[in-house]
């Protein structure tokens, strides 16, 4: 990860479900729009190194044309936490062990879906589809994508804000 660049991280539990699918949805956000110097990274809160995205997350993704399948969990760390420039975490139970963990990191920890300017709350978190059938996937996939697209102006902002 380069100073240069703008760094988002998405975090979920096992970081083989949400966080990979919501990671692929920015990716080509991000490329659609032909925008340099933005890294996008996930992690796990309670994972272990190198697990590959689950087959149905990897399903939900190519249904527009991303391809996560050359993803491999990896654990939430302080030096992640560090480099980010913006933490979007998938569920409530997510931001309060980061914050917790990771005071400073307070200002640039959000749930995804109070991002940028409502509070944590449990309503707000994004079920974990791991180990229901591909529906639940495609919902789950659905709302994470809705999400990303109400909160691109905000996170493009902090993007600018960063790079230019």
């Amino acid at each position: 990860m380069s100073e240069k660049n703008f760094v988002v991280m998405f975090v979920c539990t096992g970081n083989t479900c949400r966080s990979p699918m919501a990671y692929g949805i920015l990716k080509s956000m991000i490329k659609a729009e032909n925008i340099e110097g933005v890294e996008v990274v996930s992690a796990g809160t309670g994972t272990l190194d190198g697990y590959p995205a689950t087959a149905y997350s990897v399903q939900a993704t190519k249904k527009d044309g991303i391809d996560i399948s050359d993803h491999y969990s990896q654990s939430l760390t302080s030096e992640l936490v560090e480099r980010a420039d913006l933490i979007l975490v998938l569920a409530l139970e997510h931001h309060v062990y980061i914050t917790s963990k990771y005071p400073e990191s307070s200002g640039k920890t959000f749930m995804l879906k109070a991002f940028p300017d409502r509070d944590p709350s449990p309503e707000l978190s994004v079920d974990d589809p791991i180990g229901a059938d591909f529906e639940k996937y495609l919902s789950t996939y659905n709302e994470i994508k809705n999400e990303l697209l109400r909160a691109w102006p905000a996170i493009k902002q902090r993007i600018d804000e960063k790079l230019h």
